[in-house]
């Protein structure tokens, strides 16, 4: 954690199927679950094409809403493309959106516009990245006996773009059950099996040790852990 946040590079990804132009964003809706607030922060945070963490933006205090506001994509975008130019990095002429979660039905006309607004006609992915209501996962050894998949084995369904994939390596080193993510190419015409790659490469470039890689991507993890609705206060002990 000390190293990431002190901007070093623990690993990059030599191939994303995309070029400089290319970048990767990571979305994230919060919401209260506490009293009686009722508002919601929405997260991004933008990648170039090697996987490097270039900046991130939070909405925060918005209305409590399950989907996407157009409005609020907007301004998350705007502040995104300003990191870019702060940063002398070229607008993207392709972006590859994962979602932390199910998108509404209405999230893709959401993103797809305000993406329009802010940089024009590109070329859009938009991906779902869920991580939780998995089936169990397994598979035979040469012997018939079951064991855990190591990391990087999929069930992959290419007709309706759907995909199990298993991704970190503690459950195989521990002997566990494995907790796969579910991947949902929702949008855009980029080949699947490069969407499925994508999603797996990126589990391995943030991590908040340097041994293990993590089970979710960078861009919906790092969307994550900066989304908290909670307000913490921090008292001095002497203050009682």
């Amino acid at each position: 954690k000390c190293l990431e946040k002190s901007g070093g590079v623990i690993a990059a990804i030599a191939d994303t199927h995309t070029n400089e132009n290319g970048y990767f964003i990571g979305i994230d809706l919060g919401h209260t679950t506490h009293g009686e607030e009722d508002f919601s922060n929405l997260a991004t945070v933008i990648f170039d094409h090697h996987g490097l963490l270039i900046g991130h933006t939070i909405e925060k205090g918005i209305p409590r809403k399950e989907n996407l506001l157009e409005i609020h994509c907007i301004t998350a975008f705007k502040k995104l493309a300003g990191i870019l130019t702060k940063n002398n990095l070229p607008p993207p002429k392709s972006l590859v959106i994962h979602r932390d979660g199910k998108l509404h039905s209405t999230d893709i006309t959401s993103l797809t516009n305000a993406i329009r607004i802010i940089w024009g006609e590109i070329t859009v992915d938009i991906v779902e990245i869920i991580k939780s209501g998995f089936p169990v996962i397994a598979m035979k050894n040469d012997k018939g006996a079951a064991i855990t998949p190591p990391s990087g084995n999929s069930y992959q369904d290419n007709d309706h773009k759907y995909s199990i994939l298993v991704t970190n390596i503690q459950a195989e080193e521990q002997s566990a059950v494995v907790s796969p993510i579910i991947i949902k190419h929702k949008f855009g015409n980029t080949a699947f099996n490069k969407i499925v790659d994508q999603v797996y490469w990126f589990t391995k470039i943030y991590t908040n040790n340097l041994y293990n890689s993590t089970r979710l991507p960078a861009t919906t993890l790092k969307a994550n852990n900066i989304v908290g609705t909670s307000k913490k206060q921090h008292k001095s002990t002497y203050l009682g």
